[in-house]
């Protein structure tokens, strides 16, 4: 019930934290009425879109050149985390090569570099290093 009093008093002009917080203490007393705020104006959907981003501008794609022979480039990244598997999965290593798009998709435990390597060994093994 407090965090549905907090939206309304939030979404009747979508108002700083400040201004949410004194429109709420005018009719009622919330107990850590500025951590819930601030929590309700961090999840609010329209103030995400609408408000600028701060910190480091994106830079400029800079798009990598594309091959003419298969398996000469890859595209590596994980997926996840995901459910845990019975084998204690979480993570799917991706691995694409740039000419054919073809994709080979490996189970890991984590993202950390140990796991990635030991896939991209057993990558290496069925089709060699890419050129």
């Amino acid at each position: 019930m407090q965090t549905e009093i907090i939206k309304l008093a939030h979404e009747k002009g979508h108002f700083s934290a400040a201004k949410t917080e004194g429109v709420v203490k005018q009719e009622f007393f919330i107990p850590n009425l500025s951590k819930q705020v601030q929590n309700v104006i961090v999840n609010c959907v329209p103030c995400i879109l609408t408000n600028k981003k701060s910190g480091k501008k994106d830079g400029f794609l800079s798009p990598i050149p594309k091959e003419d022979v298969p398996l000469s480039t890859y595209h590596v990244d994980f997926i996840g985390p995901l459910p845990s598997t019975t084998k204690k999965y979480q993570h799917i290593l991706t691995i694409v090569d740039a000419f054919t798009k073809f994709t080979w998709l490996y189970p890991v435990r984590s993202t950390s570099a140990q796991d990635a390597l030991d896939k991209l060994k057993v990558q290496q093994k069925s089709f060699g290093n890419p050129k």
